[in-house]
């Protein structure tokens, strides 16, 4: 499902990714401190809106949400994530994906690919200044070979229902974070 942002948000995280523009510093940053992160937790408020209607009113409140979003930087002429699900890695099903395109994109090798009808998978037209939303440990999605001259600049993070979440006591593929509550995980 593609949810638009708010007005001047697209434009404000993408400036604030172009600053961190390495996963490196984007990983060293202070998250908990920022105007970003203010950001990011109302945009997320209204996000949980539209998943309580989506899912007939269930309450989605309390919830959790992963604590540092995750910047994809797909240069020209590569792939960064390959077809997986969540779950391979420990994310469970009840897990809402959050993607965001940070700029806008020409073609299909830079968008988000989703595994999700019987025709197989297929590229996401995630416009500029909008997120979609995925089961991703329910649906498998990754992107093809990036076939243009521009790098592919997307953020992406995880939500929970707090009455869903169970500690898995696994730890994050990438940084070998603990997927709990703290570490991987926080309420706003």
């Amino acid at each position: 499902m593609i949810v638009p942002l708010r007005p001047g948000e697209a434009e404000y995280w993408c400036a604030f990714a172009r600053h961190h523009e390495t996963p490196e510093r984007w990983h060293q940053y202070n998250w908990r401190r920022s105007t970003f992160y203010k950001s990011l937790v109302g945009y997320i408020a209204e996000v949980l809106v539209i998943l309580e209607q989506r899912d007939h009113h269930r309450a989605f409140a309390p919830y959790y949400f992963q604590i540092e979003p995750n910047l994809r930087l797909q240069p020209p002429g590569e792939r960064i994530v390959d077809w997986h699900s969540d779950a391979y890695y420990g994310h469970q099903p009840e897990e809402w994906n959050v993607w965001i395109p940070l700029m806008h994109l020409s073609d299909d090798s830079q968008r988000l690919w989703v595994d999700d009808t019987p025709a197989g998978p297929h590229p996401i037209d995630v416009p500029f200044g909008s997120a979609y939303l995925f089961p991703g440990a329910q649906w498998r999605h990754g992107n093809q070979i990036n076939a243009t001259d521009v790098t592919r600049v997307s953020m992406d993070f995880r939500l929970i229902s707090a009455q869903d979440f169970k500690d898995s006591g696994l730890a994050s593929v990438k940084y070998g974070v603990k997927l709990s509550l703290g570490e991987y995980w926080r309420a706003p």
